[in-house]
């Protein structure tokens, strides 16, 4: 399953959508179903804009997200190039980058974690993150 798939209302409202156009099409050439052919043609219109805006906020939060992970990268990035440079013993670069920095880029993803609307669905980004954060590797 991929990490970031889409949400199971999504695809059903695309298989009533392909269902109605179908049904529509059928009843197209007989005179005596207009009523339902209208009927129809307004509901496949609310289906669509429904879809539509769905399919936005779907949108919408996967790049929320991927903004989430990439802070997250850098963050841990940041971490281990202070760590090389402290051996290295450049103290005036590992204080940059652990008091300017990592902070600035803590308080960014702090604004996003905020801003988004997190499901109660664990993502396998999620888990990559924490097992980054147990094992020390990058993944």
């Amino acid at each position: 399953m991929r990490a970031f798939s889409r949400p199971v209302e999504l695809d059903k409202l695309e298989k009533e959508i392909r269902s109605l156009e179908i049904e529509r099409e059928a009843i197209k050439e007989e005179k005596e179903k207009q009523f339902r052919l209208d009927e129809l043609a307004h509901e496949l219109q609310q289906k669509k804009n429904s879809l539509e805006y769905q399919r936005k906020t779907w949108e919408n939060m996967q790049s929320e997200r991927e903004k989430i992970r990439i802070l997250r990268d850098e963050i841990m990035t940041l971490e281990k190039q202070a760590e090389i440079l402290t051996q290295s013993g450049e103290y005036s670069r590992v204080a940059e980058i652990r008091y300017s920095k990592i902070p600035e880029k803590q308080k960014e993803l702090e604004t996003l974690e905020k801003n988004i609307i997190f499901d109660d669905t664990v993502r396998a980004d999620d888990v990559a993150h924490i097992v980054g954060k147990w094992t020390g590797i990058p993944v």
